[in-house]
């Protein structure tokens, strides 16, 4: 993995708990190294959830296609990720690789108020906040 300690600002956005209060924006300071080992944990999650609940519903009721099919797609799924990408392919980390990297859904759902901001404006705003608290 590259070690890259380049400074990465960005603000992540608001979330919205189960009660329905909502956080404030907060201000991200990282390095680009700490920030990829962090997409990396995120993904290696998923996928051992998968692999989970892959293992459960053939343990349990004996089915084999979810087994093979989850065998096949980690390798896909982890291949193609976008830290794969930049790390193992070679790509440039720019366009779609630049980071902090979008939020992606099925079929582009993803409301834009939810992705990461790396405008000025949007960082000195959390700056700001946060020197007020």
């Amino acid at each position: 993995m590259n070690k890259d300690q380049t400074i990465l600002k960005y603000v992540e956005p608001a979330t919205q708990s189960w009660d329905g209060t909502e956080t404030a924006d907060q201000l991200v300071n990282t390095t680009i190294m700490e920030y990829d080992v962090n997409e990396v944990k995120k993904t290696a999650k998923q996928s051992l959830i998968g692999i989970a609940v892959t293992a459960v519903i053939h343990l349990k009721f004996g089915y084999i296609q979810p087994l093979l099919v989850q065998s096949i797609l980690g390798f896909k799924t982890f291949l193609t990720t976008k830290e794969a990408r930049i790390h193992i392919w070679g790509a440039q980390p720019t366009g779609d690789l630049r980071r902090p990297f979008r939020i992606e859904a099925p079929f582009g759902l993803v409301n834009e108020k939810k992705q990461p901001k790396t405008d000025k404006g949007s960082i000195k705003k959390a700056e700001k906040a946060l020197k007020a608290e």
